[in-house]
């Protein structure tokens, strides 16, 4: 890959922020929980799994985020 002469090559690649990591983790809990609910009336355990921790993961890191860890 090409880069402009004197451009630092560090410095052209995109930098995320937290707010767009902060809502996906929001997303994930909502999601989480709606997979959570939908799997245990369902009796489906691979969606009870995967939605709890969906769920879960994403209450680590908006826990971690809240107490300045990430």
């Amino acid at each position: 890959m090409r880069y402009l002469e004197g451009a630092d090559p560090a410095q052209t690649a995109f930098a995320g922020s937290h707010a767009l990591l902060l809502g996906s983790a929001v997303y994930g809990l909502l999601l989480g929980a709606g997979l959570l609910a939908f799997g245990w009336r369902r009796k489906e355990l691979w969606m009870t799994f995967w939605g709890g921790l969906l769920g879960l993961g994403s209450a680590g890191y908006l826990g971690a985020y809240a107490l300045g860890y990430a």
